[in-house]
């Protein structure tokens, strides 16, 4: 089952998040700032925090964010996703990471948003791609903006945003994917 969360689910999330090895591919950095920006996506109206339930208990989760740039426009972005699940990769056909991307692009196109940012590792990039094919259709389409070097702030702000702020010690791929019209 997946609903939205509220604040009532933070520390759990929290305590979720913490427990990870690897967040989007990279180790954790910073706890801190991974504890603030938690509390902001929940008491923020531009973002929806979503959770996936198994017999009533939260197993994954992740919060998505509604933004407006100048350089690119209305867009969406999957700041975290969260699952308590240990996998040594993400892989589309669990029915938790199914589940709660098919949901965030439902809620996404029903704001009218149809531009996706995300941030990856490069390790994960090359996995990433071809698991989205085999479990989506093809409405939307997939470009790379920005290839960021281990240690390196990105050019552009936005995308420094994208990877909150933080170098990686990784190289990061900055994707979009924008919908297809009439699809």
């Amino acid at each position: 089952m997946i609903k939205l969360l509220t604040t009532d689910y933070l520390e759990e999330c929290l305590q979720m998040m913490l427990s990870q090895e690897k967040i989007a591919g990279y180790p954790v950095i910073s706890t801190e700032s991974y504890e603030q920006d938690l509390k902001r996506y929940f008491t923020k109206e531009k973002h929806e925090v979503i959770g996936y339930f198994e017999n009533d208990k939260l197993v994954s989760w992740m919060v998505i964010g509604f933004f407006y740039h100048t350089e690119v426009g209305d867009f969406w972005f999957m700041t975290i996703f969260i699952t308590s699940k240990k996998r040594n990769y993400f892989k589309f056909n669990n029915v938790d990471v199914k589940s709660l991307f098919k949901k965030s692009y439902e809620i996404a196109e029903s704001k009218g948003y149809t531009q996706y940012f995300y941030t990856i590792s490069e390790k994960a990039e090359k996995v990433y791609p071809k698991q989205w094919y085999k479990d989506n259709p093809k409405r939307y389409e997939l470009t790379t903006v920005a290839i960021v070097p281990p240690f390196t702030r990105p050019e552009k702000n936005l995308y420094w945003k994208m990877m909150n702020k933080e170098l990686k010690p990784h190289t990061t791929y900055v994707k979009m994917r924008k919908k297809i019209v009439n699809s």
